[in-house]
């Protein structure tokens, strides 16, 4: 953790109230006293300082001032194929970390359906996932996921418009051209699922005018996928 994001109810005018694992934290494995102070930030607002004033067994108080802007963020926008729930969680905290803020979770026929069903996309868990990406990258603005069940209405009626104006990537293995490097331009960056898109999935993102790409010859999970396309293109 190297920022303590706080959401505003945890704030009264300039003091803040931290408790449960964040104040334990704190406590044991950051080791601060009274009169130290640490990296904070609001949640969706700026970052600054934060004082602590008292330290309980469950509980801290701060004294903070936040009047930075976070980091910028980067303009990409991210549609995936929901994965394996085992691994969403890591690549939530890797997307916000990046500094990513429009995903699209999106179905298609390689999705195991049961994926849709876990736990981990509950508000609150996406949502944890989010600040724990944050909290790494010493940033406070939360990512948007957009959850979209049906491929083909998707891919019809939404992706012609968040993909207006911005260079479309399809990240698959068979085909396309190797990925470039130093894209400046706004993108939208498009993963399948472990399996792969189908040929007939890969035609609809072609339709709508998407560049495929490969990473080389080897071929990669999609929580090292992501970290490595994204740094890629945007170096």
């Amino acid at each position: 953790m190297n920022i303590l994001l706080l959401e505003h109810e945890q704030i009264n005018n300039s003091l803040a109230t931290v408790s449960g694992e964040k104040a334990w934290h704190i406590s044991n494995i950051l080791k601060l006293k009274v009169g130290d102070s640490l990296r904070v930030g609001i949640i969706n607002g700026k970052i600054g300082k934060g004082e602590i004033l008292n330290i309980e067994e469950d509980e801290v108080k701060l004294l903070i001032q936040c009047d930075t802007l976070p980091p910028d963020a980067i303009d990409i926008t991210i549609i995936l194929a929901m994965p394996r729930p085992k691994a969403l969680r890591r690549i939530l905290k890797t997307i916000a970390s990046l500094g990513i803020k429009q995903i699209y979770l999106i179905n298609c026929f390689k999705v195991e359906k049961s994926y849709w069903q876990t736990p981990l996309l509950s508000d609150t868990n996406v949502r944890q996932a989010f600040i724990q990406g944050l909290e790494q990258s010493k940033d406070s603005i939360m990512p948007q996921i957009n959850i979209r069940k049906l491929f083909k209405p998707f891919i019809e009626d939404e992706l012609p418009l968040i993909s207006n104006n911005k260079l479309k990537v399809l990240a698959h293995p068979e085909g396309g051209i190797l990925c470039p490097a130093n894209t400046t331009r706004p993108m939208i960056l498009a993963f399948g699922p472990e399996g792969g898109f189908t040929k007939f999935e890969v035609s609809q993102f072609i339709n709508e005018d998407f560049k495929q790409i490969h990473l080389g010859e080897r071929i990669l999970n999609i929580e090292t996928a992501i970290p490595f396309t994204i740094g890629k293109l945007s170096r």
